[in-house]
């Protein structure tokens, strides 16, 4: 700020000998101003070398000039960045003028205190509200924590009662492979009963016949030992 309304130096001016031969040294800082807030009004604007106002000082006339023949330089002035080396203006309109950019200065301090007021506010809620995200997730990193936990002992129990179905389904496999060779047993049985079935029926046919055939045997036996005996009573009898 304070070199905003300065007039800018030349490259070929010396900084030294503009600031240190000028016959009108800076006034003294305020205290109660900032640093470097009112440079405009505190020190002359440094000129380039050989400007027309430094012919205003007979010491740094060229020789043989005629206003370096006059015994009385004529009265200092200050120049006012802006204004080309003419006079300064009135006091009033100087105070004015302070009055103004103190004002301004004091306006744009309040507006950065109520913005600074507003950040830090604004900070404070971020703040607040990250804890409380940061407070949150690590609830949330619990409760996903503790469901996982429970999601493992589930899985861990579904898997051991798979095993155990699994174990019970190889089982009852196995007995049903059991049972399908007892049914072919029995079928074999079965068909083995019947083939005994007929034969023992064919054993009880042969025996009946037989038993047919004993009777008629007996019977035979029986006509034979009768005609024996009428044989032999035919042949005691005398003729």
């Amino acid at each position: 700020m304070a070199g905003r309304h300065r007039n800018p130096l030349p490259s070929s001016f010396s900084r030294g000998a503009g600031a240190g031969n000028h016959p009108h040294p800076p006034p003294p800082h305020h205290p109660h101003l900032p640093p470097y807030h009112l440079d405009e009004f505190r020190e002359p604007p440094r000129l380039p070398p050989h400007h027309l106002d430094d012919f205003r000082d007979p010491a740094r006339l060229p020789p043989g000039h005629p206003d370096s023949l006059r015994e009385h330089p004529p009265p200092p002035r200050h120049h006012l960045a802006g204004h080309g080396g003419g006079t300064l203006p009135p006091a009033s309109h100087m105070a004015a003028a302070l009055e103004e950019r103190i004002g301004a200065e004091i306006e744009e301090a309040h507006a950065l205190l109520g913005q600074n007021q507003r950040l830090s506010a604004t900070h404070v809620a971020l703040v607040q509200e990250v804890s409380a995200v940061r407070h949150e997730l690590g609830h949330t990193a619990r409760a996903i924590g503790a469901a996982q936990q429970e999601g493992d002992l589930r899985i861990r129990e579904v898997y051991e009662r798979l095993m155990k179905m699994e174990a019970e389904l190889r089982a009852v496999e196995e007995m049903r492979a059991e049972l399908a060779h007892v049914r072919m047993d029995i079928q074999q049985l079965g068909a083995a009963r019947q083939e005994l079935m007929g034969q023992i029926q064919g054993y009880t046919q042969d025996l009946a016949r037989s038993a047919v055939e004993l009777q008629q045997v007996a019977a035979v036996k029986a006509e034979t030992q009768e005609l024996r005996h009428e044989t032999q009573h035919l042949r005691q009898v005398p003729y």
